[in-house]
């Protein structure tokens, strides 16, 4: 008779238990549902980061590609600098053809922007036909004494893309060191520093390279 008490009392309990073990085996469902979702989107995102990463590298490759076939379409410009406003009577071109025995393709006058460009020396940017041309001009600027129009100093640069200019800018503050230090210095194409130390000839590709050099 008690037995029976107890068991009719319990029932509510029993039924209840009941009722949370089945509403916790539906959560354990869901959980193990959501977690098999969130396994599936961590896989997906790890192969999209991982295409990423290749589109990204494929982008510098072709990037890199870009700015080499822009540089090779400026293999012969020239970038000259110092020249007196009005020196070229707006014609660039055919004032470099008197002062350089070589033919001009084309030239135009380069700012650096400014309120007034009166009695500032301005650059001028011009393309050779020939790349043996570039060469020599180059080269003679630095073995003979320099050009001067109207008390001003030219000088000759060969012109380099945006890219390739900051490339081998971010030499100049290392290769200035060095200079200090007695090593000889001298950039190639594209961006690599060649050092001459110690009977050896070493090339750097980064200026990070560079810093591990220990002369």
């Amino acid at each position: 008779m008690i037995s029976g008490m107890l068991s009719e009392a319990l029932d509510p309990l029993n039924k209840v238990m009941q009722d949370l073990k089945e509403n916790l085996n539906i959560h354990i469902k869901t959980v193990e549902k959501l977690t098999s979702v969130v396994d599936a989107v961590k896989a997906d995102m790890c192969q999209a980061k991982r295409e990423v990463n290749d589109c990204m590298q494929l982008v510098d490759k072709f990037q890199d590609k870009l700015n080499d076939l822009e540089d090779r379409s400026w293999r012969c410009n020239v970038r000259l600098v110092g020249l007196p406003e009005g020196s070229d009577r707006d014609d660039p071109a055919r004032y470099l053809q008197k002062m350089l025995p070589r033919w001009i393709d084309r030239a135009h006058r380069v700012y650096s922007g400014g309120p007034s460009r009166a009695h500032k020396p301005c650059t001028l940017l011009f393309k050779l036909l020939r790349y043996t041309d570039r060469q020599a001009i180059l080269q003679g600027t630095r073995n003979t004494q320099p050009m001067e129009v109207n008390g001003r100093r030219l000088s000759f640069f060969v012109d380099y893309s945006q890219p390739m200019a900051s490339k081998r800018k971010a030499f100049s503050e290392v290769r200035a060191r060095l200079r200090r230090e007695g090593v000889e210095s001298f950039l190639i194409y594209p961006a690599v520093l060649r050092v001459s130390y110690g009977g050896e000839k070493l090339s750097f590709g980064s200026v990070a390279e560079v810093e591990t050099f220990d002369c």
